[in-house]
């Protein structure tokens, strides 16, 4: 065998990692934005996240990433940015469907929206780590068995 002609096969990268690394990118930017806010970032005096938020939030993201990631399921890039109480809020939109994370110092509340009926088409409770991956597929619309709405403090 000679291998003296043969061409270099050209890399091509994973086009999941790439469009991964892509929006971890954005997730990073959209994080650095926040952190380069001042104390009154706004002329009505909201108050910014402070360190201490930005850093769990950014761990919760982080974590609902590696969750996602594990189990083969899209990402949708959110919507950062602050509620002007020192909080940050994180937004997924999927169509008709949203997913909203009001992330505080110590805690992670959860909004789940399908329609305008704050009575019947909205739920909002405190965020538990194990019913993540249930929201993520209410989210996208996975189809599965038991439709889980449990909502609790996520540390």
């Amino acid at each position: 065998m000679h291998f003296d002609n043969l061409e270099p096969i050209e890399h091509k990268p994973n086009p999941l990692y790439s469009d991964l690394r892509i929006q971890q990118d954005e997730i990073s930017k959209q994080f650095d934005a926040i952190k380069e806010w001042k104390e009154i970032w706004d002329e009505y005096g909201f108050q910014r996240p402070n360190d201490l938020t930005i850093s769990h939030a950014e761990t919760v993201i982080e974590k609902l990433l590696d969750l996602i990631i594990s189990t083969d399921y899209r990402f949708i890039t959110p919507f950062i940015s602050g509620d002007g109480d020192g909080n940050v809020t994180v937004i997924w939109y999927n169509q008709k469907r949203q997913l909203h994370f009001k992330i505080g110092e110590n805690d992670v509340q959860y909004f789940k929206v399908w329609g305008t009926n704050i009575d019947t088409e909205m739920e909002v409770d405190f965020l538990k780590s194990e019913h993540c991956l249930d929201l993520w597929k209410w989210l996208i619309k996975v189809k599965y068995k038991n439709k889980c709405t449990l909502w609790v403090h996520w540390t």
